[in-house]
């Protein structure tokens, strides 16, 4: 139920445009009288009201009658509203121009003149544009629509599985050949502290971002995706840290896309990093500002994990290969398609790329197993 202040700080916070536009109605409209029954209780509450608020009391009554009409309409005029100012934030994170962003949306009705209407754009807005849009930038479809304040869902995990991050980035690479791999960390703790004081204050939260690029008809953006993020105060978390710094720093090594970069973050930003509410777009300027550390120096040995190395070796090293990747929904279909050219060329099919490097590692590459562990 609403109360009176509640009421009153609705009207107020309605802003000038509202009052001047209801000024307007009241010169203009017609006057209707209204009689309304009132109990004596009512009454008596309404006209103590009324006097501190220094009204009469059919004043208060309307007041309190257009407040809850405001109640009532508000959300839903905000949550309409929120959708073209999400979906214009969304281009703009990623630096699209309008001009880009009429070239993306063209079969949906959308030109550069009906951008900077936000009225014609609610009314081209329809949920299969919102589910594209999404997809484009690996965005949450509730964020964009306005029922949630989370901008990213975690697509990688790596917490006691550190070879699925290397292989999600073997994954990118072949798709969109480089990528750019950030290591985030919580700024003001060393290394050190964080490994011997397993404490709240003293909590090293560190993870991922990647970053590409990406094409929409002919448009070329950055997209980012979020990892995990996990406590290098753990001795778990901290070796499965480890292990994805060497993978990604012998992806780097060998030439292939990867590029690995470390970076300390202010505390606030990186917890609304992890928990997806910011864009990552917008670390940019921030990590240029602070400071840069190198993961290859967190690790004291450069031998890969078992699965890690048959990754990285089936995927970089001769004879060559070419991935491909149907694009299918039917699940029982083999998706990856992979030719090795050895003496001509050979092709073989695979329902998951983790099968197929597997495949491939017993098939043309022998590794020294105690070099792997």
């Amino acid at each position: 139920m609403h109360s009176l202040l509640k009421i009153v700080q609705s009207l107020i916070t309605s802003g000038n445009s509202r009052a001047n536009e209801r000024n307007t109605e009241v010169e203009e409209g017609p006057k209707e009288i209204t009689s309304i029954r009132l109990k004596p209780q009512t009454r008596a509450y309404l006209q103590v009201q009324s006097e501190t608020l220094g009204i009469s009391v059919s004043q208060l009554i309307n007041i309190m009658i257009d407040g809850v009409v405001e109640l009532e309409t508000a959300p839903r005029k905000n949550e309409i509203d929120s959708l073209y100012d999400r979906l214009m934030m969304l281009f703009e994170s990623h630096k699209i121009s309008p001009l880009d962003m009429s070239l993306m949306l063209h079969k949906y009705g959308v030109t550069l003149s009906k951008i900077k209407s936000r009225d014609i754009m609610l009314d081209l807005i329809t949920p299969e544009m919102l589910k594209e849009v999404s997809s484009w930038f690996g965005t949450n479809l509730t964020w964009l629509n306005g029922t949630s304040e989370e901008i990213y869902s975690r697509s990688i995990d790596w917490y006691k599985n550190p070879d699925w991050m290397i292989l999600a980035i073997i994954d990118r690479l072949i798709k969109y050949r480089k990528v750019d791999v950030y290591a985030l960390k919580r700024e003001g703790i060393e290394f050190s502290e964080a490994e011997h004081h397993d404490t709240t204050a003293l909590n090293l939260s560190m993870g991922f971002v990647i970053k590409y690029k990406h094409t929409v008809d002919n448009v070329t953006f950055d997209r980012y995706e979020l990892c995990e993020f996990q406590r290098w105060n753990y001795v778990v978390c901290r070796d499965g840290l480890k292990d994805v710094f060497r993978g990604l720093y012998e992806l780097e090594k060998r030439n292939q896309g990867a590029s690995l970069y470390g970076y300390s973050i202010e505390d606030n930003i990186l917890d609304k990093l992890s928990r997806g509410r910011i864009f990552p777009s917008q670390l940019e300027t921030t990590m240029s500002k602070n400071g840069l550390w190198y993961p290859e120096d967190q690790v004291d040995s450069m031998s890969l994990q078992s699965k890690i190395a048959k990754y990285v070796e089936a995927y970089s090293s001769l004879p060559s290969k070419h991935f491909y990747e149907n694009d299918n929904d039917d699940h029982c279909s083999k998706r990856w398609h992979i030719s090795v050219f050895q003496s001509g060329e050979s092709k073989f099919e695979y329902h998951y790329l983790k099968d197929g490097l597997n495949d491939l590692y017993e098939k043309f590459h022998t590794i020294n197993d105690e070099e792997c562990q």
